[in-house]
């Protein structure tokens, strides 16, 4: 699947949840807030594809429910 790396993608978990981001590659890490801040942290995106939606979305590695991206067919 080839998608647009500029089209903004809804973000689901952690301190990002239902904002919409646009970055390159499959995968991008930020690291969140104060040390007193309850998100204070290092967290990871991984790109993946949403089966009801029938979108991409950007989601926490630990999140089950999603599935890698569909393969682009050669």
């Amino acid at each position: 699947m080839v998608r647009d790396e500029s089209q903004k993608l809804l973000v689901i978990g952690g301190p990002f949840d239902g904002q919409r981001m646009a970055r390159v590659g499959n995968e991008f890490t930020e690291v969140v807030g104060p040390k007193n801040s309850r998100y204070h942290g290092r967290y990871s995106y991984q790109l993946r594809w949403h089966p009801m939606l029938k979108k991409l979305v950007w989601a926490l590695p630990e999140n089950k429910s999603l599935r890698l991206p569909p393969a682009d067919p050669c």
